[in-house]
Protein backbone atom coordinates (compact mmCIF):
# COMPACT_ATOMS: atom_id res chain seq x y z
CA UNK A 1 0.00 0.00 0.00
CA UNK A 2 0.92 3.55 -0.72
CA UNK A 3 0.17 6.37 1.46
CA UNK A 4 -0.94 10.00 -0.38
CA UNK A 5 -2.51 13.16 1.34
CA UNK A 6 -4.56 15.52 -1.27
CA UNK A 7 -5.88 18.45 -1.39
CA UNK A 8 -9.45 18.39 -0.33
CA UNK A 9 -10.45 20.57 -3.46
CA UNK A 10 -9.45 17.16 -5.40
CA UNK A 11 -12.73 15.62 -4.03
CA UNK A 12 -14.87 17.90 -6.05
CA UNK A 13 -13.70 16.46 -9.28
CA UNK A 14 -16.12 13.51 -11.40
CA UNK A 15 -13.11 11.57 -11.42
CA UNK A 16 -12.18 11.49 -7.69
CA UNK A 17 -15.61 11.27 -7.06
CA UNK A 18 -16.35 7.87 -9.02
CA UNK A 19 -13.23 6.37 -7.68
CA UNK A 20 -14.77 6.91 -3.74
CA UNK A 21 -17.79 5.55 -4.86
CA UNK A 22 -16.33 2.42 -6.14
CA UNK A 23 -13.90 2.50 -2.90
CA UNK A 24 -17.33 2.82 -0.84
CA UNK A 25 -18.63 -0.18 -2.74
CA UNK A 26 -15.54 -2.55 -2.22
CA UNK A 27 -14.50 -1.42 1.28
CA UNK A 28 -16.96 0.79 2.81
CA UNK A 29 -16.44 3.75 4.30
CA UNK A 30 -15.69 2.14 8.39
CA UNK A 31 -11.83 1.95 7.98
CA UNK A 32 -9.85 2.49 10.26
CA UNK A 33 -6.44 5.31 9.31
CA UNK A 34 -6.42 5.98 5.42
CA UNK A 35 -9.58 5.09 3.02
CA UNK A 36 -8.32 2.64 0.78
CA UNK A 37 -9.26 2.81 -3.01
CA UNK A 38 -9.64 -0.19 -5.22
CA UNK A 39 -6.96 0.72 -8.17
CA UNK A 40 -3.78 0.49 -8.90
CA UNK A 41 -1.00 2.97 -8.02
CA UNK A 42 -0.01 4.09 -11.22
CA UNK A 43 -3.50 4.42 -12.51
CA UNK A 44 -4.37 6.57 -8.98
CA UNK A 45 -1.31 9.05 -9.78
CA UNK A 46 -2.12 9.67 -13.05
CA UNK A 47 -5.67 10.48 -12.25
CA UNK A 48 -4.14 12.61 -9.73
CA UNK A 49 -2.09 14.29 -12.20
CA UNK A 50 -5.49 15.24 -14.09
CA UNK A 51 -7.65 15.84 -11.32
CA UNK A 52 -4.33 18.18 -10.26
CA UNK A 53 -3.92 20.08 -13.24
CA UNK A 54 -7.80 21.21 -13.51
CA UNK A 55 -7.82 22.00 -9.31
CA UNK A 56 -4.91 24.50 -10.18
CA UNK A 57 -6.54 25.94 -12.98
CA UNK A 58 -9.85 26.29 -11.06
CA UNK A 59 -7.76 27.92 -8.20
CA UNK A 60 -6.52 30.30 -10.64
CA UNK A 61 -9.87 31.18 -11.64
CA UNK A 62 -10.53 31.70 -8.00
CA UNK A 63 -7.85 33.99 -7.14
CA UNK A 64 -8.34 36.58 -10.51
CA UNK A 65 -11.82 36.74 -9.39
Amino acid sequence: MTRYVIPTDYFCSPEFRQLLKSMEEEFGYNQEGGLRIPCEVEDFEEMLRVVGGSARKVRKKHRKA
